[in-house]
Parts: structure tokens; C-alpha cells; sequence
């Protein structure tokens, strides 16, 4: 530790106080009063860098009283690293290279933790205009440099999460720009990090997801322009690649705030659902589709007879269901197996399909049972009535035309059989009077009955129109 030098000016003998309306003597208390009262640390140091008044402030910052600074030097305080700042800024100053500098230190505290202090020292100069003392103040910043570091460590844990995590880290503004896109973005998309960057999020939303998230940016606009919140976006969007391929993603997105409610960025994090969304429409398909022939089954078909009856009873108008069930079907499984059968349940399927328009349904709801749900009739009873036979006879015509079934696999693999099938048909016509399904199921079922028995091979309407 450094010994004090004999010369220990008093802040009285400063010259820069003196007014005009103050003498020295006032000028001294002054400075004296705020130098003690000063909410920042003062100290006076000689060009040696010895402590040579300190006041309160200072022993609040270090935790020493004011007799042990006042023995202390500053590089006693000082950490090692940082010792040099105070000796090359006395040096340069005694030089007349600078007379004021504000830069940072780290200390020790009497305690042992370390001090961050924001040092603004200026040199004194006697009237001959030699260097005296300098008067420095310490401001404790220690709060303020832990804050901050703890921001950088946060940014930069953020910053490594968003570049390692397969999920697209990205901001963008209200505009809907990007301006920040993690590199997982080239196995999602493609398109490399600064491809992707400042780019509008056209470039990468099909068309309806892209109607989604600006309806959401809109939204969030007008919000924030009248001092509102809402709650954050959470949306399954498609995305278009860069080589032209669609998938589905699941998005979320929160906007960041900034003082006084302003909207700094908005945060969101995209992640690829494109499997699980094949998955779920698998299991749909499931659901609702025979497995064999890929048409509507029993629960689809009472699904659409539910929204036809409601649209019937709206408008009035009629609508009708055909139950269709095959002849002779049992004994092509009988003598050539049940893949004989298989396919031309498939080939029925396509022929009913192609008697009717792209607006109806035709279903598959049981063994060798299909039926044909008909949307649109003529307005007039007579005329449907008419009209749904016309049809039924059409797709009975077609389904009594030779078919030919060529056998892939087993013991029959190879073998083309010719079969002739035929059907009976059974109609019911609706306009929405009652809305139950089942029973214009069982009025189609009943009618499919009375030309078994009448025959097979024909068609029977059931007068009845409800």
C-alpha cells in the first residue's frame, strides 16, 4: 500500500467556486457540502493515486470507513486486470494529454465480491496552473452490469437454442417481413437463413394459410394502434418448399412489447406437422371411407343424407337415395375366392360412380350393398319420382354388363374370368319432411326387397315421398 504524500490540499484552497455574490470561505462550505451529501461516491486523489478524501458515498460503495480509504490507494481497490486504468489516465493527465476521463473499473469490496463502478475524474490545477489532485466521482453500477450480462447470457442461450432446435426460430414484423429465420428453415423449406431473410411471408404460405396469418397480422395491427392485447396466433398453416412440394406446419406466434406498449417484433416458432397431418387425414380416411373400394361408408353416407335433408327442407325441393344390392355375388367368391370378389366390388363402385355427377355420393355400406345418394331432383314431385327411376334403370343397365376380372396373385394369378352380375334397386325419394336418415335408408330397403322378390334385376320405387 502506498504511503500518503505531505501535500493534503483542502477542497477550499479549489479554484472554480468563487462567484462573484461568494467569498472562499462560502465557496469552501459549499463544496464541502456537496462533496459529503453527493449521491455518488467522491473522492480526492493526488497524482500518486492515494485516497486522499473520501466521503459517505464512497463507504457505502466499498464497505471500508472513511479512515481506512483514506489510508488506501485506488489500485488498492482495484482488481488486478483493471489496476493499469487509473495510473495511464494520471499519466496522460499530468502530461496535459486529457484533463477529464469517464471510464469503467471493477473493485473489490471489503467484503470480497466485486464492485462495477463508472469513474468520471477531472484534474485540479493550482493558479500557477500546476496539477494538484484530481476530484473523481464513483458511481455503483454493479446492478445495472448484472442486468446486462444476464440479458447477454439469456440473448446468447436464446440465440443457441434458436440455431440447434429443428423447429424454425423467426421474427417478423407487422408487415409480415422476416427479419430473423433460424437454420432449420433449410430442411423445412429449402431455403438457406439469408434466402429466407426479409422476405414477405407470400414466398412461403400457400394461399389460404396466407388469408390465416393476415387476418391475424390485421388484427394484431389495429390492436396495438388502440392500446389493446390479443392473445397469441396458434394455427396449423401450409407451407410451400422451394421445389414447389406443400407441407403442414403448426405455428405459433407472440408479440413482443416494448416500453409503453410499442411492438417490437413478433416472435414465432414453426414446427413441421406433415406426417402427424398425413396421419390424421389417414385415420379420417379410415373413418369414413371403405377400405376396399374407397368410397364413402355408412357414417359418411348418414353424415351427407343429414345435410342434404336440412338443405331439402330449406329449399323444398326433392332429392334421392337408391339401395343397390348385387344379384349373384356369392358365388364368384365361392368359386374364385374372395380377390375375384374384391375386385369387382371395385369395378361396381366405379360403374354406379360413373352414372351419376361429381355432386352425388355413392357409398359402399355393407358386403356387396352400395348405395346412391342423389342431390338435386326435378321440383316437381311427379317429375322426381320419375326421374329417380330414370336413374336407377341407368345404373342397373350398367351394371349388367359383362365384367371382366383379371386375378394378380394366388392360385388363379393370370386368369381373366369373365362374370355377369346383376342388381336390384331399390328408391326412395325425400324433399326434407322428416330427418331421420334411417328412414329413408329403410324406405330404399324396403323398395331393394320388393324387386328381390319381384325378380331380381329391376328396379322398384317406393311411392311414398316424405
Amino acid at each position: 500500500m502506498n504511503s500518503k504524500k505531505p501535500h493534503d490540499p483542502h477542497p477550499s484552497d479549489t479554484e472554480g467556486f468563487n462567484k462573484s455574490s461568494v467569498n472562499p470561505r462560502q465557496s469552501g462550505e459549499i463544496f464541502r457540502l456537496a462533496f459529503d451529501n453527493a449521491n455518488t461516491g467522491m473522492c480526492l486523489v493526488d497524482l500518486q493515486g492515494n485516497l486522499l478524501e473520501v466521503n459517505s458515498k464512497m463507504t457505502e460503495i466499498f464497505g471500508y470507513s472513511k479512515n481506512e480509504l483514506e489510508r488506501m490507494t485506488v489500485n488498492d481497490l482495484a482488481l488486478p486486470e483493471d489496476m493499469k486504468i487509473s495510473p495511464e489516465y494520471i499519466q496522460h493527465a499530468v502530461k496535459g494529454q486529457s484533463k477529464q476521463a469517464i471510464f469503467e473499473k471493477h473493485y473489490r469490496h471489503k467484503d470480497g465480491h466485486i464492485v462495477y463502478g463508472l469513474v468520471s475524474s477531472s484534474l485540479v490545477n493550482d493558479s500557477d496552473g500546476k496539477p494538484i489532485f484530481f476530484i473523481s466521482q464513483v458511481q455503483d453500477i454493479t446492478r445495472q452490469k448484472h442486468t446486462e450480462d444476464e440479458l447477454r447470457i439469456s440473448e446468447r442461450r436464446h440465440h443457441i437454442l434458436a440455431e440447434n432446435t429443428k423447429d424454425v426460430v423467426w421474427t417478423m414484423n407487422l408487415d409480415g417481413i422476416v427479419t430473423y429465420i433460424s437454420p432449420a428453415v433449410e430442411k423445412l423449406l429449402g431455403l438457406t437463413s439469408d434466402e429466407a431473410l426479409n422476405q414477405s411471408l407470400d414466398q412461403f404460405l400457400t394461399p389460404d394459410s396466407l388469408l390465416v396469418a393476415i387476418d391475424y397480422l390485421t388484427r394484431l395491427s389495429d390492436a396495438v394502434k388502440n392500446g389493446m392485447w390479443i392473445e397469441n396466433f396458434h394455427e396449423e398453416l401450409e407451407y410451400q418448399r422451394k421445389d414447389g412440394s406443400r407441407l403442414w406446419t403448426e405455428v405459433v406466434a407472440c408479440p413482443i412489447y416494448g416500453d409503453g406498449g410499442r411492438l417490437v417484433e413478433i416472435l414465432c416458432l414453426t414446427r413441421d406437422i406433415d406426417e402427424r397431418k398425413r396421419l390424421e387425414e389417414q385415420i379420417s380416411h379410415m373413418a369414413f371411407y371403405d377400405a376396399l373400394t374407397e368410397l364413402p361408408n355408412r357414417r359418411l353416407l348418414t353424415d351427407r343424407l343429414n345435410q342434404l335433408l336440412v338443405a331439402k327442407k330449406r329449399s323444398g325441393l326433392y332429392g334421392a337415395l337408391l339401395f343397390i344390392d348385387l344379384d349373384n355375388f356369392k358365388p364368384l367368391n365361392d368359386v374364385h375366392g374372395h380377390e375375384a370378389g374384391d375386385l369387382l366390388l371395385i369395378e361396381v363402385g366405379k360403374r354406379i360412380k360413373s352414372c351419376l355427377r361429381e355432386m352425388d355420393t355413392v357409398a359402399r355400406i355393407g358386403g356387396d350393398e352400395f348405395v346412391a345418394l342423389i342431390g338435386q331432383l326435378e321440383g316437381d314431385k311427379a317429375k322426381s319420382l320419375a326421374q329417380a327411376k330414370a336413374i336407377a334403370e341407368k345404373i342397373l343397365h350398367a351394371l349388367s354388363q359383362p365384367y371382366r376380372i383379371a386375378i394378380p396373385h394366388g392360385q388363379e394369378a393370370g386368369l381373366t374370368i369373365e362374370h355377369h352380375c346383376t342388381a336390384s334397386i331399390g328408391a326412395a325419394v325425400f324433399s326434407g319432411q322428416v330427418m331421420d336418415p334411417e328412414v329413408i335408408l329403410s324406405m330404399a330397403d324396403v323398395a331393394m326387397y320388393a324387386a328381390k322378390e319381384a325378380g331380381r334385376n329391376q328396379v322398384k320405387l317406393n311411392s311414398s315421398v316424405i
